[in-house]
């Protein structure tokens, strides 16, 4: 592979739920693996430690608003109509943050744009004339478009998408998609997921988990949590030992704070592949991090987001997967489902899931180019 010496590459990132910022973080230990001596610099309202962990190359990391992801009052709950208003707002203040991104771009010397995926990232490499690669599963044009139509601004907002989007050179496409035909170009990668550091045994012991717990549940609601859960019956479930992080407890189980991860030595898929068995809602973050740590995952609805019903279909070709209700959820009713989770076969041949490797020499090889193009 021609790798791109000191490739500079400036990246942009959704901050809506964490799967956005989880899958770069893969692709960018990927990146430093391949070429220690790029240099990168990450724009997101993400969580700065979602990128840096356990990364093994220097990283300028700068807090900016890039989008508005979706508007949500907690883990499973979203407002569409509010999301456009916001977006349509956000478009009325957007172009001195594209002039400025555009001429910061160009005097840094970027050899190359890569968004996960707001619009910005497009707007900013056209108008910098920088080659510019996306990755997703999915973009906020199809998410947005259902919801569109219930607010005056709706359109305004779907052309600006569209316009933006098409100023990529390449969308390179993530499993679980939609076709997302509003990018030109398209390749299909494999899974990009973060893979765990720690073997499950010692995962365990550093999180504090007993050594006599047979089955271990992860409880996952992203950064948003879940409001009003009553969890108290799961204490009662035996055969099972539950594990928190942040606010989420369970009677019983074992809780650790944000930042005992770092204290301990653990990264998040640390503790995903410590688990039997992830209970969440579907993202792309989540269900990639169990399908390359081999956990099993008992999942319930996410509110009427477009993505959820691809996750659902797809994602039991890479591990077992049981629904359970939102209220069941909120309840602590989960030891029926857990059961029946526990006599669903494994998939024999799970599909590939090495896409960090892939997207990490495809941004190199388009870094390098755009560097010879511009006689460096």
């Amino acid at each position: 592979m021609a790798q791109a010496q000191g490739a500079r590459i400036r990246v942009y990132v959704s901050a809506h739920g964490f799967g956005h910022a989880t899958r770069v973080a893969a692709v960018l230990r990927a990146v430093g693996r391949l070429a220690p001596d790029a240099r990168v610099e990450v724009r997101s309202a993400a969580p700065a430690a979602l990128f840096l962990a356990a990364m093994p190359l220097p990283l300028r990391i700068d807090h900016q608003v890039n989008d508005v992801g979706v508007v949500q009052s907690d883990g499973l709950t979203l407002d569409g109509a509010e999301t456009i208003r916001r977006y349509a707002r956000f478009l009325e203040t957007r172009e001195p943050l594209v002039r400025a991104e555009a001429e910061s771009a160009r005097a840094a010397g970027i050899d190359l744009i890569f968004g996960d995926i707001p619009p910005l990232a497009f707007a900013v490499a056209e108008r910098a004339a920088i080659p510019a690669l996306a990755m997703g599963n999915f973009d906020w044009h199809w998410i947005y478009g259902e919801w569109a139509a219930q607010v005056p601004e709706g359109e305004r907002v779907l052309a600006s998408l569209r316009r933006d989007y098409a100023a990529a050179d390449l969308l390179l496409r993530l499993p679980f998609c939609d076709r997302m035909e509003v990018f030109p170009n398209i390749r299909d990668v494999p899974l990009v997921g973060r893979r765990a550091r720690l073997d499950p045994e010692e995962a365990r012991r550093r999180a504090g988990i007993p050594a006599n717990a047979e089955r271990v549940v992860l409880l996952s609601f992203g950064g948003m949590g879940l409001r009003g859960a009553e969890w108290n019956s799961l204490g009662n479930l035996g055969d099972y030992h539950f594990l928190t992080v942040g606010e989420l407890e369970v009677p019983g189980g074992t809780r650790l704070r944000e930042w005992e991860l770092g204290a301990r030595g653990l990264l998040y898929e640390d503790l995903v592949a410590a688990a039997d068995v992830v209970i969440t809602k579907p993202g792309y973050g989540i269900v990639s991090e169990c399908a390359v740590n081999h956990t099993a995952m008992l999942y319930t609805e996410r509110g009427a987001f477009r993505e959820y019903p691809i996750l659902v279909r797809e994602m039991q070709r890479y591990f077992p997967a049981v629904y359970v209700s939102p209220a069941e959820v909120r309840r602590g009713e989960v030891g029926p489902a857990l059961e029946r989770l526990a006599a669903t076969p494994w998939p024999t041949a799970p599909p590939a899931a090495d896409g960090a490797e892939v997207v990490a020499a495809t941004l190199l090889r388009h870094a390098a180019g755009a560097g010879s193009a511009a006689g460096r």
